[in-house]
């Protein structure tokens, strides 16, 4: 796409500066041969092109690594919702159903999972402060 907008650059900066593409030039006449200006023209354009990927594949890696994020928080979310139904379900069940082993490490592991997501919302909020607004 890019070479789409160049192309057109190029041949406008050829036409402007009247260059030729016929006739061989003499070594003085070639340090100040208008054909520089076009190579100094592809060469910016080539810069401008390798600076664009490069803010495109950091924005990218910036985007993968904030969704990454988001992503294991909704996990976690979800398991502390599957924890707490359990724990639930173990505490209102009759007596005679009650299985105080599973409820006891339903009530470890939903711990844990609070103590590791407390550390991850502190750390991305760290990361990213524009996330509190």
């Amino acid at each position: 796409m890019l070479v789409m907008l160049a192309a057109p650059l190029v041949a406008w900066i050829m036409y402007r500066a009247g260059i030729s593409v016929v006739g061989p030039y003499t070594a003085s006449e070639a340090s100040e041969s208008p054909h520089r200006m076009v190579l100094l023209a592809f060469v910016c354009i080539l810069l401008m092109l390798v600076a664009a990927l490069l803010v495109g594949w950091y924005a990218q890696r910036e985007a993968s690594t904030r969704a990454a994020s988001a992503a294991w928080l909704v996990n976690t979310a979800g398991r502390q919702r599957m924890l707490s139904q359990a724990i639930a379900r173990e505490a209102t069940a009759p007596a005679a159903r009650r299985n105080r082993d599973r409820l006891s490490v339903a009530i470890a592991q939903m711990n844990a999972e609070a103590t590791s997501a407390r550390n991850a919302i502190d750390t991305t909020t760290t990361q990213y402060p524009e996330l509190l607004r």
